[in-house]
């Protein structure tokens, strides 16, 4: 038997850093595990016509639930969404919602799910968009390197909310 393991402390170090070479790969598993994605077989199906997926949002004159791949998963007044480059989209609300999206008060939020990364970010802009005074621009960005770097990004599931 060689020299190195006939002596117990030199087997017990090699074995402590064998269990602490396989912990960061056990906690990010156990991170996907608590935490589980959409799968792209589940995001990938066809997007429902916008009035099949009802938002619950009683006192909200728009409000939805729009996937990284353009499908509304829940919707209440949104008549399209269109991605005009990459992280941007362009919210057309339906006429009978009221709203004037160059004057309306939009809230959005990234969605944990739906969306590939954590780092994430979504913004509204209110003028100088390409989507034009009556539709809502929407711009997606990710920090896929997590480096403090966030690029837009068609990889941001969003949620938007106009009261």
């Amino acid at each position: 038997m060689n020299r190195l393991f006939r002596h117990p402390m030199i087997l017990g170090a090699v074995a402590a850093a064998l269990v602490c070479a396989s912990l960061p790969a056990q906690a990010q598993k156990a991170r996907q595990d608590a935490f589980p994605r959409a799968s792209d077989q589940e995001s990938a199906q066809p997007a429902p016509a916008p009035s099949a997926a009802v938002a619950d949002a009683p006192n909200a004159r728009l409000a939805g639930l729009i996937n990284r791949n353009l499908t509304i998963l829940r919707n209440k007044n949104i008549a399209s969404v269109q991605r005009v480059a990459v992280g941007a989209y362009c919210i057309t609300p339906k006429a009978a919602a009221g709203i004037t999206p160059s004057t309306a008060i939009v809230v959005l939020t990234t969605e944990y799910y739906y969306s590939l990364y954590n780092e994430t970010k979504v913004q509204w802009a209110t003028k100088g968009s390409t989507c034009g005074a009556n539709k809502i621009a929407v711009y997606t960005f990710a920090d896929a390197n997590l480096d403090g770097v966030y690029t837009p990004s068609n990889a941001v599931a969003f949620s938007i909310v106009v009261p």
